[in-house]
C-alpha cells in the first residue's frame, strides 16, 4: 500500500477528480458490474458500471493487461444491454486483443447467444494498422496496461500518460477516432524529470528496507548475546533472571523487526525490478 502512495502526485491530478482511486478499487466496482450482469440485474449493473467509468479517469495507479481486458468486457456488457452490438464487437475485440485466450462465461453468452457470436466475430476480425502516437517529452504513454508507441486504429483502448515522476496524470478508454488530452508542459529548471526513472525511488527504498534490517538483525545478536552472559548480571537471582528474561523480549522484538523490513526490502527490490 506504501509503494503505491509515492506514485501519487497532486500535482498529477486531474482538476475533475477531487478523489483518487486504487486499481483495485477501480476491479472491485467491475466485478460489482460483471456479477450483476450475471444474476440480470440490470439495475445493479448500471449503478456499478457508473460507478467504475467516474474511478477510470480518476486512477492513480498504472493499469494491467488484466485491468484493460475487464474494462473492454464489462463495457462490451453495457453497449450489448443497450442495444448496441456493433459497438460491443468493438469492445469485445479490444479485450480479446490483450487477452487473446480470455472468454466469455457460459452463463452470461451460451452458445447461440447474440454476445456470444459478437465476441467469435471480433475474434476472427484482422487488425487494422496502428496508429502512432505523440512521444510526451517526459514519462511514458501505456496502452492496455503496456508501455506503447501506437494504439489500435479500429478499436478501443485504455490509454494513461505516466509523468517522469512515476505520477499517473490521466487515464481514459479511447477510441481510435478520440483526441487524447495534451502532455503537462516541461517547465523551465525541470529538465532532469526527463531521465528521472521511478525504479530509482523504489529502489533506494529497498535499500534503506535492507539496511534497516540488518541494523536490527545485529541488535537481536547483541541482545541475545546479553541473555547468555551470566558475568554481565552482579545483582540478585531475581533481578537477575528480569534483566535476561528483558534481554530476550528484545531479542524476539528485534528480530521480528529484522524479518519485517527484510521482507520490505525484497518486495520493493522486485517492484524495482517490474518498474524499470
Amino acid at each position: 500500500m506504501m509503494l503505491g502512495m509515492w506514485l501519487v502526485s497532486a500535482v498529477a491530478w486531474s482538476a475533475e477528480c477531487s478523489t483518487r482511486y486504487s486499481a483495485e478499487q477501480l476491479v472491485q466496482s467491475l466485478a460489482l458490474a460483471e456479477s450483476s450482469y450475471a444474476e440480470m440485474d440490470d439495475i445493479g449493473f448500471q449503478l456499478s458500471w457508473t460507478e467504475a467509468q467516474n474511478r477510470l479517469p480518476c486512477v492513480m495507479e498504472p493499469l494491467t493487461p488484466i485491468d484493460a481486458a475487464q474494462v473492454h468486457r464489462v463495457a462490451a456488457y453495457a453497449a450489448f444491454l443497450g442495444q448496441d452490438l456493433p459497438q460491443a464487437t468493438d469492445y469485445l475485440a479490444a479485450m480479446a486483443r490483450v487477452q487473446p485466450k480470455a472468454t466469455l462465461p457460459s452463463g452470461v453468452a451460451p452458445e447461440g447467444h447474440p454476445l456470444r457470436a459478437a465476441f467469435d466475430d471480433a475474434r476472427s476480425r484482422p487488425e487494422a494498422p496502428p496508429l502512432p502516437l505523440q512521444p510526451p517529452e517526459a514519462g511514458e504513454l501505456r496502452v492496455d496496461g503496456a508501455r506503447a508507441t501506437t494504439r489500435p486504429g479500429d478499436r478501443p483502448a485504455i490509454v494513461q500518460y505516466i509523468g517522469a515522476d512515476g505520477a499517473v496524470w490521466w487515464t481514459l478508454q479511447a477510441d481510435a477516432a478520440d483526441v487524447l488530452p495534451a502532455y503537462p508542459e516541461v517547465q523551465e529548471g525541470e529538465e532532469w524529470k526527463l531521465k528521472f526513472n521511478p525504479a530509482w525511488a523504489v529502489a533506494a527504498g529497498a535499500g534503506a528496507a535492507a539496511i534497516t534490517s540488518l541494523v536490527l538483525y545485529q541488535g537481536a545478536v547483541r541482545a541475545e548475546a546479553a541473555f547468555f552472559d551470566e558475568s554481565a548480571c552482579v545483582s540478585g537471582s531475581d533481578a537477575c533472571y528480569n534483566q535476561a528474561e528483558a534481554a530476550l523480549r528484545k531479542n524476539h522484538g528485534l528480530v521480528l523487526g529484522s524479518a519485517a523490513t527484510a521482507l520490505t526490502a525484497a518486495g520493493l527490490g522486485v517492484a524495482a525490478v517490474l518498474t524499470w
